[in-house]
């Protein structure tokens, strides 16, 4: 996997973290397009846990999935 490629993704995930608001994220997974929304938690380099907003569940989840990043 090419890191680098990820590294707006990344940021904007970060910044998330470090503030505390809530984002919309789209994912693409297996094709399929999917956008949750929730309080970032944690950000490392391959993946990030979110708390979903709409039933307030813990979920990790690949970096490479992440289509966009939207903060609410």
């Amino acid at each position: 996997m090419c890191q680098y490629k990820y590294e707006g993704i990344i940021k904007a995930l970060k910044y998330a973290e470090f503030t505390g608001q809530s984002v919309n994220v789209g994912l693409n997974r297996d094709d399929e397009a999917i956008n949750i929304e929730g309080i970032i938690k944690k950000v490392d380099d391959y993946d990030f846990t979110i708390i979903l907003e709409e039933t307030g569940e813990k979920e990790e989840i690949p970096v490479s999935e992440v289509e966009y990043v939207e903060y609410s």
